[in-house]
């Protein structure tokens, strides 16, 4: 249980430039919810680090680096385990003494850009252990966001959604909330922002919106959080906000508020000013607005697009998006590799792919062998490829409609 008898914490999660702020800003705007967005994310972090490098096999450690702050998991040979790993953690992992001023230092660099009004409360984070900083994290946000009155306390942190089942036992009555975009979109976005030096490596970034989807439909069938998440579309959200916190209120066992779609309550804490927006393509969006949902159209050259659906298209028309052109034919455009090969120069803010275009392009070109031909590859090929088996069965099902 949460240590405030009467609050149960809320999770978010989604892809970067997804939509998961404005979500969060939504939601925070009832006055039974409070949501810090942001703050929390070299937290999780750890706790992903702790999990596996005290409970994976000594061969999975050796080919893991904590160093890298995501992992997509694609293609790795002991990828299958250390998803297993991950997903079987827990909350109540030891939090290494030694190394809390280094994580104390990183949040604190998180929380200067959403949450720095929970700076000077950051020090009381350090607890034995990882569940009882996050009971403590919860509780000041109450505390200080909503002076201990909201009924829902939570955050918002991208790249977590693979530690939900472990959150979901340590907290029986937590709600989790799932943000989902199309990848297109949420790539035009990233490659959007007026700060080059925080645009991602392309392939990098489209293979975590795969990863994003394949987790999403693994659980979905997840007993620890059958009727414990909300899977939130973007495209809805934006389009019919109202339905959509109305459908999230009911979710949550609050009656709808008007104050969630009036953009002027939302607010950056760090600041006290309204919340500008978060939108890569204008510098203020003053009311919420579906006209981002197709803007990717205009913004990402062909080639890109190709690109993205090269390597989610599968998994993107599981989740119903329409694509310029079937799997199979993007599979065999060999301007694909010419994207790959020239998306290697530039900076980048961060990559988790191979580092070699050849390497990288041969592994996705794989991943279409491994549909054809099932039955000449065993779980662990499949896994590797697809992280889940029930995810490249619900794909090899789709394809043969």
């Amino acid at each position: 249980m949460c240590p405030m008898n009467d609050v149960a914490p809320l999770f978010i999660t989604g892809v970067a430039r997804s939509g998961t702020t404005l979500l969060a800003k939504m939601l925070d705007a009832h006055p039974k919810v409070s949501v810090a967005s942001d703050p929390l994310l070299p937290f999780f972090h750890s706790l992903r680090n702790a999990v596996i490098l005290r409970h994976a096999r000594s061969e999975v450690k050796a080919e893991f680096d904590p160093a890298k702050p995501i992992a997509d998991y694609y293609f790795r040979r002991n990828a299958p385990q250390l998803v297993d790993t991950v997903l079987s953690g827990d909350l109540n992992e030891p939090l290494e003494q030694g190394q809390w001023n280094t994580l104390l230092g990183r949040i604190r660099a998180r929380c200067a850009y959403e949450c720095q009004d929970l700076l000077a409360h950051l020090e009381s984070l350090k607890k034995p252990t990882y569940r009882q900083s996050l009971d403590e994290a919860l509780r000041i946000i109450n505390v200080v966001r909503n002076d201990g009155k909201a009924r829902w306390v939570g955050v918002k942190d991208v790249w977590i959604l693979e530690l939900f089942p472990l959150l979901a036992r340590a907290y029986p009555n937590a709600r989790f909330v799932v943000v989902g975009r199309d990848p297109r979109g949420s790539c035009a976005s990233a490659l959007c922002l007026e700060d080059v030096s925080q645009r991602p490596h392309p392939l990098s970034f489209a293979r975590h919106c795969r990863k994003h989807i394949a987790f999403a439909y693994r659980q979905k069938e997840d007993p620890a959080l059958a009727g414990r998440t909300f899977f939130c579309s973007y495209e809805r959200l934006v389009s019919q906000p109202e339905d959509e916190m109305q459908a999230l209120s009911a979710f949550l066992g609050l009656p709808y508020s008007a104050r969630m779609l009036d953009s002027r309550l939302y607010r950056n804490p760090s600041t006290g000013l309204a919340w500008p927006g978060n939108s890569s393509y204008t510098d203020n969006l003053s009311s919420i607005s579906s006209n981002q949902v197709s803007a990717w159209q205009g913004q990402l050259p062909l080639s890109t697009i190709r690109l993205v659906e090269f390597i989610a298209g599968y998994e993107m028309k599981l989740e119903g998006y329409e694509l310029s052109e079937s799997p199979k034919v993007v599979d065999s455009d060999s301007s694909v590799f010419r994207e790959i090969v020239s998306s290697e120069r530039g900076a980048h803010s961060w990559r988790t792919d191979f580092e070699d275009a050849f390497l990288d392009y041969s592994l996705e070109r794989t991943r279409s062998e491994v549909l054809r031909s099932p039955k000449s590859f065993d779980e662990d090929h499949i896994r590797r490829s697809f992280l889940f088996g029930s995810v490249h069965s619900a794909i090899q099902a789709q394809n043969s409609d």
